[in-house]
């Protein structure tokens, strides 16, 4: 049974502002992941509503986590740099249609075997730094969640996407 387009979805102008909402969100989300050093010339208690908040997804050790203003950011170094990379591609996204055109063409479904495998290099990280092989550093561990991040927002977007000829061709059949 084809699904029938609500104008909504057929307006170009809310297709350009959903990607901006978007990244409005994860750009909100990344400021909430600074901690409440953020606001605040005192370190707080660790029960905090940011530190609360993030501890579902994320630990917040504090040999694995930068200092915003001398405080505990609310998450780890390598989450920071996951939700960094969250934040950088959905503004690339909005920003740069050509950009996100030139992804959807040439990488539409690979997106996401290429954030499975920036997740296969975090495993071999962690196992590796576990094993003592090396040892991660703060910025080494941001860079690779950076990475995740980044194509993870497209993995996202492709989940989410809805192509505008099945929506524009259904509308019209049904009307």
């Amino acid at each position: 049974m084809m699904q029938r387009a609500s104008l909504a979805q057929l307006n170009p102008k809310n297709q350009r502002l959903a990607p901006v909402l978007a990244a409005s969100f994860f750009t909100l989300l990344w400021i909430f992941t600074l901690g409440p050093g953020v606001y605040l010339s005192e370190p707080p208690t660790l029960g905090h509503w940011h530190y609360i908040a993030f501890s579902a997804v994320c630990h917040a050790l504090a040999d694995r986590t930068y200092l915003y203003d001398g405080i505990q950011m609310a998450v780890n170094s390598r989450c920071f740099g996951i939700f960094s990379g969250l934040m950088w591609g959905a503004w690339l996204h909005a920003l740069i249609p050509l950009f996100a055109v030139w992804l959807e063409t040439i990488w539409p479904k690979r997106l996401a075997w290429v954030a499975l495998g920036w997740f296969g290099v975090q495993v071999i990280d962690v196992a590796g730094n576990q094993i003592g092989w090396w040892v991660n550093t703060l910025d080494s561990r941001a860079i690779l969640g950076f990475g995740f991040g980044l194509f993870l927002v497209y993995s996202i977007q492709e989940a989410f996407q809805i192509s505008n000829k099945h929506n524009i061709k259904s509308h019209l059949t049904h009307v």
